[in-house]
């Protein structure tokens, strides 16, 4: 996805440089490639709404990339937490619970809610 949100990018740079002026090839006729190096329509309304085009192209992919990452760092979160022991930090707890005579108040709380 990042290759292809690179090659967008250069072609609209491309597509800037002709409405701007900067190159001659406005005049070639798009072959209905996506490519970076393919032909560019020729025109201002067409390079506009072809600019426009690889913005929203290049945006939709930042957000595909963007959500994939996201979801990469939740798997690592999830793996973390499935090989983590609790258990040696749960007897600790409780037993400092207890030592703080905290563990029985508690245990009759929940006694009650059930």
């Amino acid at each position: 996805l990042e290759e292809r949100v690179a090659a967008l990018e250069l072609r609209k740079a491309r597509c800037v440089r002709v409405m701007g002026g900067g190159e001659d090839g406005g005049m070639e006729v798009d072959g209905g490639g996506d490519d970076a190096e393919g032909p560019l329509p020729s025109g201002q309304d067409a390079l506009g709404t072809e600019t426009t085009r690889l913005e929203g192209e290049a945006a939709g992919l930042r957000e595909a990339i963007e959500a994939e990452d996201a979801k990469m760092q939740e798997w690592r979160d999830e793996n973390i937490r499935r090989k983590f022991n609790y258990i040696p930090f749960i007897f600790n707890f409780l037993k400092v619970l207890a030592e703080k005579n905290q563990l029985e108040p508690l245990i009759a709380k929940a006694s009650k809610r059930v």
